[in-house]
Formats: structure tokens, sequence, C-alpha cells
């Protein structure tokens, strides 16, 4: 196992692996290109070698989950057993965002080491967009959103994380996020008759592949094809300035699913959100 103190050290060790598959790694990815230049990240970082080679990653920006990695499928076990000895090491047993089959050996491995069982909390699809099909909308524009959208942006994200099964969120809370979101995300919003009807954003990105998420339409504007509309919009601002875009879906909402890939996503990998539960 190796730990650098320096954010910038671990930078420069990972990312030559994650730039492998941007599109599948682009949570870690994504998080590490915008942490790396904040002087008061609290990013946590470990990686490991194997024969000179990384093999493995974890990381975590405190109070959030660990973000886990195995970049050899033949070394998953040494991987996973790794990473339950760093977390045995820390103070946090908050879970873990991480790729199927690691994720499947943490959730087999965890009950031996420790008086508690993993769990999954949702079951995410990472999708890979390279061109995408933009549907019409009568009467509808797009724009950038921004201070002027803040109270509905507020009540957008306090309904979309019930919604996604992140949690809940007080008032407060939200304003912080959104307030916070403001100085690195683009948000983007779709009107119809002067009213705003769905939303997407841009929060993170990679060298090459531009993230879309926080998609949302409230309840009263839904089944109308808006949220595929805005979404669209904003993959193709991603594609025309990155290149490619991505995003993750609940794969227990096969409606979403199969909207994503009718503009043009193509599943790429399988994504697990892993929580603890006392035993």
């Amino acid at each position: 196992m190796h730990t650098t103190k320096k954010l910038g050290n671990f930078f420069e060790k990972v990312v030559p692996k994650l730039q492998e598959n941007e599109a599948l790694h682009n949570l870690a990815f994504g998080i590490l290109k915008r942490e790396v230049t904040n002087e008061h990240s609290t990013l946590q970082h470990w990686y490991l070698e194997s024969d000179g080679e990384v093999v493995g990653l974890l990381m975590r920006t405190p109070p959030h989950k660990f973000i886990a990695i195995c970049f050899d499928h033949h070394q998953v076990e040494l991987v996973g057993e790794w990473i339950l000895d760093t977390v045995a090491a820390s103070d946090s047993n908050g879970g873990f965002v991480v790729e199927e089959t690691l994720g499947n050996f943490l959730k087999t491995a965890w009950p031996k080491r420790f008086d508690s069982e993993l769990f999954i909390n949702v079951g995410q699809g990472v999708y890979e967009c390279l061109d995408v099909a933009t549907p019409k909308v009568d009467g509808g524009t797009f724009h950038l959103l921004g201070h002027a959208e803040k109270d509905w942006l507020v009540k957008a994200y306090m309904a979309f994380v019930v919604e996604t099964s992140i949690g809940e969120s007080t008032h407060e809370e939200a304003v912080q996020t959104i307030e916070k979101m403001f100085t690195y995300a683009t948000f983007w919003g779709l009107r119809v008759d002067g009213e705003l009807v769905a939303m997407c954003a841009n929060s993170r990105s990679t060298d090459n592949v531009g993230v879309i998420n926080f998609v949302y339409t409230p309840k009263e504007f839904r089944k109308r094809g808006y949220g595929s509309a805005i979404t669209a919009y904003g993959t193709q601002q991603m594609i025309n300035k990155f290149g490619a875009a991505a995003l993750y879906t609940d794969l227990s909402n096969p409606t979403s699913n199969s909207i994503y890939q009718e503009i043009g996503y193509k599943r790429i990998g399988t994504s697990l959100e892993l929580k603890v539960r006392g035993v």
C-alpha cells in the first residue's frame, strides 16, 4: 500500500490508469481533477501497486463514501483485501461507491472482518455518449441557469436527493450545496412557455469526458419528453467541449435507462453504492 501526503503526487501516480478508461472512471477522475487544485482539499487517498503497476485506488472526501477501483480484474481479491485493511485502520464505515465485481467481493468479505454487513443501496449503470440524438420540444428553449434560479434549484435538489436515494436535505443544506456548486458546476434548464420544466448539470469532468448529472424534472412536468430533451442538450455541450459525455443511471428505473439509450448513450459498466448495516 502507498499513501502520499501530497495530493499532487497521488494525482500523477494514478491518473495514467484512470486515463485508460475515462468514461468508466469518471467519478474518481473528475473529483480528483477538481480537488487537486483545491488548496483546502480534505481528500483522503491511497493506491496499491503490484509488480510496479498501480492496481488499486481508494479515495474519500469525508463524510462521503469511499470510492474504490480495481484496475486489474485478475487481482480483485488482492485489491479487495487491501481495501478492507485500509478501511479497518480508518475511522469510517460510511460505505463505498465501487465497480460491480469489486463491490461483490467486498460485500461477501466484509462480514468476515467486521460486525456488520454491506448491502447494495443503489445499483447504477455507467453510460457513455459520443453522438447524441436531440429530441425536439415544441415551444422549448434552453438556458444556462444561475443565481436568478437559485430558489428553483434548491427545491429541485431537495426533491432529487430523496428520489434518487441519496438521502434527505434540509433547506439550509440544499442552499449551501447549490451555492457551492455555483463555484464549479454548470446548470442548464429547459423552459416551455416561459416556465422552467427540467434541468441537468455538469459538476465534474475528466480530460476528455464531460459528466452529466443532477437530471431533474418536477413531477408535474414529467412524461412529456422534457427530461430527454435537457439531457440531450447538456450532453451535446459536453461532446462539443470534451469529445464525449458520461452519466450514471439508477438501474431500478428501466424508463430512464431506456431514455438515455434512445438519445445515444451506451452502457459501459455497473457501479454499486454499498452501505453498512449492523448485524
